[in-house]
């Protein structure tokens, strides 16, 4: 496990959001209080994780500098989850019986297997976790209240984007819906289909493959057989440069191809599928040219830094960052229980936008955005003109 410990000024934190919350805090000088962070640092999505912690990373320092008191701190412990439920248990129990009562919060979290495994113990252990990303609808659909999350759940924010883009066309009749078989895409891919028959689609072809395929020639030879004219796609970019590549061999390829997960709005999409990405159109939650207070800033920033475009991860990270530090800027014991009731009163705007965290019939402490959609053109998204 690595494990990086960050000090970050309460006070400036305080600071920073007093005119907002119009609370001071009320911290000891001295006290030092520790947020786990939970993020994939070894393992097939170390190189998320590594962009989540820089944008971490990048709001502690940036933060710090605007503090001064060094006496009161807050102290974040970055634990690796190795992308597995049983490495992320593990190791949060492990940190959790080193701090004890002074690992006041969790946050993190853009696994959704190991994400849920930590919710469902945090909600045992009654310790709030804000999840930055995780996207898995059950994560916050088991009424837990010790549990909030950042983003919505993936299936929910792009699927009135996809559909009226889909209406808005009106003259297609077939679909293939191709997925990878893992949890959170085979959710999205049976609201996919689901969506297929609210818009009266024939579903010509529903395809699921592991994750890591690299042979696709049965589906090549069923896009040639069957000729859909509007392709879903929910993976990773990996496999779905593969499968576009099959797409452009087809006698007449697809007219709408639709990205159905984040991966295929993050700058390694069209490095993988090149031209073949060419006018694929995806739902992105977040980027820098949205009307976000704070989230052409940040992105300068971290490009400066760090020497890349941040993505969406990168935005939810230092959202959160931005969320406890509002937290705690109304705190007055800092007990687990006060930092629960607070986050579930949040309603404030970050660099990736409003945070509200709502419950109802579906979820518990969710917060809720709508997805804006975008195509590929020459390498760079853009939106979409209907």
């Amino acid at each position: 496990m690595k494990k990086i410990c960050l000090n970050i000024s309460v006070s400036g934190l305080a600071i920073l959001f007093l005119l907002a919350s119009y609370a001071p805090s009320r911290l000891l000088a001295g006290e030092t209080y520790d947020i786990g962070v939970l993020l994939p640092l070894t393992g097939y999505r170390e190189a998320i994780g590594t962009m989540e912690k820089q944008a971490f990373e990048l709001a502690a320092e940036k933060f710090n500098q605007e503090a001064g008191n060094h006496d009161r701190q807050l102290n974040l412990v970055f634990i690796d989850s190795a992308a597995t439920p049983e490495t992320a248990v593990r190791e949060v129990g492990r940190v959790l019986e080193e701090k004890g009562e002074s690992l006041r919060m969790l946050t993190g979290g853009c696994s959704s297997p190991a994400a849920w495994a930590v919710a469902k113990y945090a909600q045992q252990q009654q310790i709030p976790f804000l999840i930055s990303t995780a996207s898995s609808r059950r994560i916050t659909g088991q009424n837990w209240n010790y549990i909030f999350r950042l983003g919505p759940p993936e299936e929910e924010y792009f699927l009135e984007p996809i559909a009226r883009a889909i209406q808005d066309a009106g003259e297609y009749k077939s679909a293939a819906i191709i997925y990878e078989n893992s949890i959170c895409t085979t959710e999205t891919a049976r609201r996919l289909k689901q969506l297929c028959g609210r818009l009266k689609l024939d579903l010509s072809i529903w395809y699921g493959y592991r994750p890591g395929r690299k042979n696709f020639k049965r589906l090549g030879e069923l896009l040639a057989e069957k000729q859909p004219e509007i392709l879903l796609l929910a993976g990773r970019s990996s496999e779905a440069g593969i499968i576009l590549s099959r797409c452009r061999e087809m006698e007449s390829p697809p007219a709408l191809v639709f990205g159905c997960s984040p991966d295929f709005s993050r700058p390694e999409m069209w490095d993988i599928a090149g031209e073949n990405a060419e006018g694929l159109k995806t739902v992105v939650l977040w980027k820098d040219f949205l009307p976000y207070a704070g989230a052409a800033e940040f992105a300068r920033e971290y490009k400066l830094n760090f020497a890349k475009d941040p993505d969406y991860h990168a935005a939810e990270a230092y959202a959160s960052l931005e969320i406890i530090a509002d937290v705690f800027s109304r705190a007055q014991t800092f007990s687990r229980d006060e930092l629960r009731d607070l986050l579930a009163a949040t309603e404030m705007t970050t660099v990736f936008g409003p945070v509200r965290f709502i419950s109802d019939s579906r979820y518990t402490n969710q917060n809720r955005l709508a997805g804006h959609l975008l195509q590929w053109h020459e390498g760079v998204l853009e939106t979409v003109d209907h």
